[in-house]
């Protein structure tokens, strides 16, 4: 046994309520779950009841590609019930190797995956077409296959509430069918059109509702004069009047792409808890682009 899996069995029974100062002892034990990302939170949360807690392990204002948790982290996970991993981001990996006694459930099961969107250089000989576009959540599909491993799990681990799980999936399946719905009709008219963002984060949205992602930014590199007269070009060239870019990825090179573009620039923020509002405000400002 390793040392990280030594030191969490130690600390697990002294600090296991720490991971969430709202939770008491005994939910610790018994109904805490924890998931990776706010969105699978989100999903998590319109299955279960207040009679269980939930804990995100990657803050808001944390690089999912360079996150590593601490101590309190894996002891937290180490303490849970069930860890609901997306099975697609870095740290994930390391922390079920040195996870004691959670079970880990990958909700990324079923998933059709886009391929060759994200450039990786982890050494010679590497292929970047077998790594899977990692956000697989930004889509009303994504969601739903997420919500059917949780509830699948759910229902294994705590069968006393197997027809609440059951029933709240259903309603929920039903509310993603209506947003997708109305998403639908609203993006019918924008069918094959492009739009850029900076960090290729809405591959699954675009292939949803039949539209064409231009992604213009560099992985940790700034971009060369050349490289960001070819990637005005490459936008201008599909006709783009909408420019997606988050914030924690250089806005300064993103600003001087969009101005020239000629395109609307909108900041985003694919892995907000509220993933459904912010997939509606970037279908209508795709569908208001002029």
């Amino acid at each position: 046994m390793n040392s990280i899996k030594i030191t969490v069995i130690i600390a697990a029974n002294i600090l296991a309520f720490s991971c969430n100062r709202n939770v008491s002892v005994d939910n610790v034990d018994s109904r805490h779950i924890v998931v990776s990302i706010e969105p699978q939170r989100n999903i998590l949360e319109h299955i279960i009841d207040s009679t269980y807690t939930v804990r995100t392990l990657l803050a808001r204002d944390a690089n999912p590609e360079t996150f590593e948790p601490s101590m309190k982290e894996r002891i937290c996970v180490d303490s849970s019930k069930i860890y609901f991993l997306t099975g697609v981001l870095p740290f994930e990996k390391s922390l079920e190797e040195s996870a004691v006694n959670t079970p880990f459930v990958n909700t990324s099961a079923g998933i059709d995956f886009i391929y060759n969107t994200h450039s990786h250089h982890e050494g010679e000989g590497d292929d970047h077409h077998s790594y899977p576009d990692p956000h697989y959540w930004n889509s009303i599909n994504g969601a739903r296959a997420i919500a059917r491993n949780m509830v699948n799990s759910l229902i294994s681990h705590f069968p006393t509430d197997s027809a609440m799980f059951a029933s709240r999936l259903e309603i929920y399946e039903i509310h993603l069918d209506s947003l997708h719905t109305v998403m639908t009709q609203l993006l019918a008219p924008h069918n094959g059109e492009s739009f850029a963002v900076w960090h290729p984060s809405l591959s699954y949205f675009a292939r949803e509702y039949g539209l064409k992602q231009i992604s213009l930014g560099t992985e940790g590199k700034e971009m060369s004069a050349k490289g960001l007269k070819e990637a005005i070009d490459k936008a201008k060239n599909v006709g783009v009047r909408v420019f997606f870019f988050q914030k924690e990825f250089d806005s300064r090179q993103a600003i001087s792409i969009n101005e020239g573009i000629g395109s609307r620039i909108v900041e985003i923020y694919p892995m907000d808890y509220d993933w459904e509002n912010q997939l509606k405000y970037i279908a209508d400002e795709i569908a208001g682009a002029q």
